[in-house]
């Protein structure tokens, strides 16, 4: 089984649209199993909440993005900050330089990959932040870069549509 640990820099983009939301929306519509840390839930209804503020959104959008928010979360694998969490983010802030929040979001990751047992279980890990993607990958994780697979995507459809024209 293919689990996807989702930061909350790829998470948010279910809920903003910006380079990247399609292929994330893609991604929900296959129903996977996805994995956060509980602090990916604080931190995309922050951004929601700093968007409404800013006026980059309606109230009601507001509102209506924080249920989605709250009603996706119900379906995630959620990672509690455990002790064990924590000692892993402290560790990996301090020996790769990492911002705290992406600390604890590659902690948890890895210690849901720990977690795996079944040799045909596989995480990857989705961020759009370039150096947790780099740590991400320098820790053995697998890496997808949502902006750039959308990007693909892109190109693919705009290649076929291309070769329909030429035809």
């Amino acid at each position: 089984m293919i689990f996807y640990y989702l930061d909350a820099s790829a998470w948010v983009k279910r809920y903003c649209w910006e380079s990247g939301t399609r292929w994330v929306q893609d991604l929900f519509a296959q129903h996977p199993a996805i994995a956060c840390a509980s602090l990916g839930l604080i931190e995309v209804m922050a951004t929601l909440a700093r968007k409404q503020k800013a006026r980059d959104i309606d109230l009601l959008s507001f509102q209506q993005k924080a249920q989605e928010l709250e009603e996706d979360w119900m379906h995630f694998i959620q990672i509690q900050l455990t002790t064990e969490t924590i000692n892993r983010a402290k560790d990996l802030a301090r020996d790769m330089s990492l911002r705290g929040a992406d600390a604890v979001h590659l902690a948890s990751a890895l210690v849901l990959q720990s977690r795996l047992v079944d040799v045909e279980d596989r995480l990857i890990f989705v961020a759009a932040d370039r150096e947790l993607k780099e740590a991400a990958q320098a820790s053995g994780l697998a890496i997808i870069d949502q902006e750039e697979q959308e990007r693909q995507m892109m190109s693919d459809a705009g290649g076929g549509a291309q070769e329909e024209n030429e035809a």
